[in-house]
């Protein structure tokens, strides 16, 4: 876990990469770390993991400012459907925001907003995968699954050093 200015994050990785970041308690559940851990074929990795050390350090330079494009490795997995939103919610630029229904639009599914917005509530590597960046068409936020101040923070951090 690190401590940010907004709350505490969850970092977990494997042998192939960051696997897990979430906000506050959602895996403080052993239930949730176990089923990831089954999910991604193995145990996750303790703090001596160079994933974590590596992705410790830029969500550092990330909520300092400094840093706009995470390079650490990634392992994600889900549907097919999920990983075309997740790979799409990496192409939003930092400091920028679309809505569901660009999202839906951007992955070829144009009439699949709920859906979009399902596989974006489903991510579990936040801020490094950033569905924060989706909101309404209206302009309002929408929800974030560590919380809406939480995902206005990020919106406003971002903005602050684009």
């Amino acid at each position: 876990m690190i401590e940010t200015e907004i709350s505490l994050l969850t970092i977990g990785a494997n042998s192939r990469g960051i696997c897990l970041i979430k906000f506050s308690g959602h895996s403080k559940n052993r239930s949730y770390i176990k089923k990831l851990s089954e999910m991604f074929e193995g145990p996750l990795r303790s703090i001596k993991s160079k994933y974590i050390r590596e992705c410790v350090y830029e969500l550092n330079q990330y909520f300092s400012g400094k840093l706009k494009n995470f390079t650490v490795p990634l392992d994600y997995q889900g549907t097919k459907f999920q990983m075309k939103v997740w790979d799409e919610l990496k192409k939003i630029p930092y400091g920028h925001t679309i809505s569901y229904s660009e999202l839906a639009l951007r992955i070829g599914a144009s009439s699949s907003q709920r859906a979009v917005a399902n596989a974006n509530a489903m991510n579990r590597i936040a801020v490094i995968i950033p569905c924060h960046r989706v909101i309404n068409k209206n302009g309002d936020i929408g929800g974030y699954s560590g919380g809406t101040e939480i995902k206005k923070f990020l919106l406003e951090l971002e903005k602050k050093f684009r």
